[in-house]
């Protein structure tokens, strides 16, 4: 039998945005573009956004669509922002996103002064005003209290031409990473969003302003630093890789990340074999692919005081496994391992770098004792394989974090990773590299 969830919701790991009644967040460039998606997104999620913006007209206009107040602020004023911290002391949520393009987009030294100026005291002078203003007024009330900035791709990589915006959003990431570290330890957490081409006034092409709303906030539930789009992930790495090594800057280039399946259930469930086998039909269908176990990115001894069950390298392992994988080609990523709740789920998505597909062995417990008593005879391991068995699969049975469950009593091996793929939905993918 096979179970279906692909429409399960996510669940948020941190935040507790519903669980305070009133909660105010604060948006600057709120008036239109990525300001205007978060001040709907917040409003969606009840929380009353204050929409500042130089515009007013522009800000009163979301305001009325979300619940929220207006209020007019030109965030290169140092004073102006000032009074807006005044005017919301009981903001938690702070969402630095007032930006502007420039109008000259050429080399360094054919930018005007006055665009220098003006852009640099727009996208920088905007995010360190919010900081000063409002930093030291969040850190008073000792509560949890998040500052999401909206940083920029071109403040992550190289681009050619771009003018003053690029540097100016290197210098936005800069102050985001130093502010990040200075509140390390305290409940005031940092994160930056680092999209690339958005359909705003800026550009009439690029994702939705509402995704890049949705990734900011998702940091926000996760509690990760930045959000970069995994197609430039790869080519950020590979910029700091040929800075550190003393190599000339060259134009970085868009990846695919590979499309990633987990294949989660208890202990003795059957993850590594139809990882096996799954590698056998991807070979025959002619799809670039690779194989990770989970288990071994944690083998290590002895375990880490802060990390006894060595999650911590187990993510960091495959974080760069993967990156190695993608760059090697492989187009399918198919993991075996297990995940007992949707934050570790977005944990493992977000080292991947990649959305994954969750699908559950599910078996006979005392199908899967038997398995293990063959396996572990002469195993000093078997009583605690036995007992895991039967705890695990009570907590995945309540967990609800895969997407698909198979039922494998029955089934062989080859079956139950042609039942896989078909869930999955890789079984009628088209395969656009072969294995040589």
């Amino acid at each position: 039998m096979i179970t279906t969830r692909a429409g399960a919701p996510r669940t948020s790991s941190s935040s507790s945005w519903s669980s305070s009644s009133g909660a105010v967040a604060v948006v600057t460039g709120g008036g239109s573009g990525i300001g205007a998606a978060l001040a709907r997104a917040l409003g969606d999620r009840g929380v009353r956004p204050v929409v500042a913006d130089v515009d007013l007209g522009a800000a009163r206009a979301v305001a009325a669509q979300t619940g929220g107040r207006a209020e007019r602020v030109d965030v290169a004023d140092p004073a102006q922002v000032e009074q807006l911290a005044r005017s919301a002391p009981d903001a938690r949520w702070l969402f630095l996103n007032a930006g502007v393009l420039g109008e000259h987009l050429g080399a360094p030294w054919e930018v005007p002064a006055e665009d220098w100026r003006r852009v640099l005291d727009i996208n920088l002078g905007g995010v360190v005003n919010g900081l000063r203003a409002f930093v030291p007024r969040l850190l008073a009330t000792g509560e949890p209290a998040h500052v999401v900035i909206t940083a920029s791709l071109a403040g992550a990589a190289v681009f050619g031409g771009g003018g003053a915006y690029g540097p100016s959003k290197h210098a936005v990431l800069a102050v985001a990473r130093h502010a990040a570290m200075a509140l390390e330890g305290t409940p005031v957490r940092v994160h930056a969003v680092c999209p690339d081409l958005v359909r705003t006034g800026m550009s009439p092409e690029g994702m939705a302003p509402e995704e890049v709303a949705a990734h900011a906030l998702a940091l926000v539930d996760g509690g990760g630093f930045a959000w970069v789009p995994p197609v430039w992930r790869d080519a950020v790495r590979t910029g700091a890789a040929a800075l550190a090594g003393g190599e000339a800057p060259r134009p970085p280039e868009p990846t695919r990340p590979a499309a990633a399946l987990l294949l989660n259930g208890t202990v003795g469930a059957g993850k590594s074999t139809t990882a096996e086998q799954l590698g056998h039909l991807l070979d025959q269908r002619g799809a670039a692919h690779a194989r990770v176990d989970l288990d071994e990115l944690r083998r290590a001894w002895p375990a880490p005081a802060h990390d006894p069950f060595q999650q911590e390298l187990a993510l960091a392992n495959l974080r760069d496994v993967a990156a190695n994988l993608r760059r090697a080609g492989a187009q399918r990523l198919v993991l075996a391992g297990v995940l007992e709740d949707r934050a570790s789920r977005e944990r493992c998505e977000r080292a991947l770098e990649s959305p994954l597909v969750v699908v559950r062995l599910r078996a006979d417990v005392a199908t899967v004792r038997e398995r293990l008593q063959a396996r572990h005879a002469d195993d000093d391991g078997l009583r605690w394989h036995l007992d895991r068995c039967a705890e695990l699969h009570g907590v995945l049975e309540a967990a609800g974090v895969d997407d698909h469950v198979v039922d494998v009593d029955g089934m062989g091996p080859a079956e139950v990773a042609a039942a896989v793929l078909r869930v999955a939905g890789w079984d009628a993918q088209a395969v656009t590299q072969k294995r040589t």
